[in-house]
């Protein structure tokens, strides 16, 4: 990530607790325990932790680790911990560049990060990489829609969002998961937009040059 980015997420993390809290309710609340349920193993990885949203809904017995690029984030964070009594290993670093060896994880969480990684097949395939074999991806994800009319909205608006914001809501993050060597299923949660990615590590792929804008 660039330092811009970092900039601008340091900035957000001083309002994103109160802007997320829409999204620790109601509707995305059921989502994120529903997230929960498919964690495979005890060594879990939460990237893009943000500010702890999701830290309420983590069952116990885990080995928790949470990675952010924005130290703001993370001093959120941190506080979300101490108030649910939680156990996690948070560490300022780039989903792109993780700093942890091959095969750490069981499993890997992300939730609503994808969207602003500037590479999201360099972050997938670092994911691949730091996971054990038929290790999970849990993904809970905002993507381009299928529906013609839809995307092409999308698509006009994108440029727009990704220059003002750095968001990208036009992603095909199914796709990219497939070519980073994931087996992929997925659940549409709202409409075809929001949707649940379940994906398993292929061990043995060996991955080959892909079109990066897929």
């Amino acid at each position: 990530m660039t330092n811009l980015h970092q900039k601008r997420w340091n900035l957000v993390s001083r309002l994103y607790s109160r802007l997320d809290q829409g999204m620790q309710t109601g509707q995305f609340e059921i989502w994120r325990k529903q997230l929960m349920t498919y964690i495979k193993g005890t060594h879990v990885l939460e990237v893009g932790v943000g500010t702890g949203a999701n830290l309420s809904f983590y069952p116990q017995g885990l080995s928790l680790t949470g990675i952010d690029f924005s130290m703001g984030m993370l001093q959120k964070a941190a506080l979300t911990a101490k108030e649910q009594r939680l156990e996690i290993d948070l560490q300022q670093m780039d989903i792109q560049d993780l700093k942890f060896p091959d095969a750490s994880f069981d499993t890997v969480i992300s939730t609503c990060v994808f969207c602003s990684v500037a590479d999201p097949s360099l972050g997938l395939d670092e994911i691949h990489r730091v996971l054990r074999p038929n290790g999970r991806l849990i993904m809970l994800e905002h993507v381009r829609s299928d529906r013609w009319s839809i995307g092409l909205i999308m698509d006009v608006l994108n440029p727009i969002l990704a220059w003002g914001l750095g968001e990208h809501i036009n992603r095909k993050t199914g796709k990219l998961l497939q070519v980073a060597g994931f087996s992929v299923t997925e659940e549409h949660l709202w409409y075809d937009i929001v949707r649940l990615f379940t994906a398993k590590k292929l061990p043995l792929f060996s991955r080959k040059k892909q079109d990066p804008l897929l």
